[in-house]
């Protein structure tokens, strides 16, 4: 399983949409949509993509102690 999916499936499992992780994170929804696709490269390099992957993380509250960055 991805990252992607991880982030997906957590998002899924706390009953959240993307709109709703965007507006929690302020990340745009198409940066999110491409996380969870596998597509890093709206993220604005390694650095910020590592970021975002956090932030979404701690959006979905369940995955935020298990996503390794």
């Amino acid at each position: 399983m991805s990252i992607g999916d991880a982030l997906a499936d957590a998002r899924r499992q706390a009953g959240l949409t993307i709109t709703q992780v965007s507006q929690r994170t302020c990340i745009r929804e198409t940066i999110i949509r491409g996380i969870e696709h596998g597509d890093f490269s709206a993220c604005g390099g390694d650095f910020y993509a590592r970021g975002h992957i956090r932030s979404v993380a701690r959006a979905s509250a369940e995955l935020s102690d298990s996503v390794m960055v």
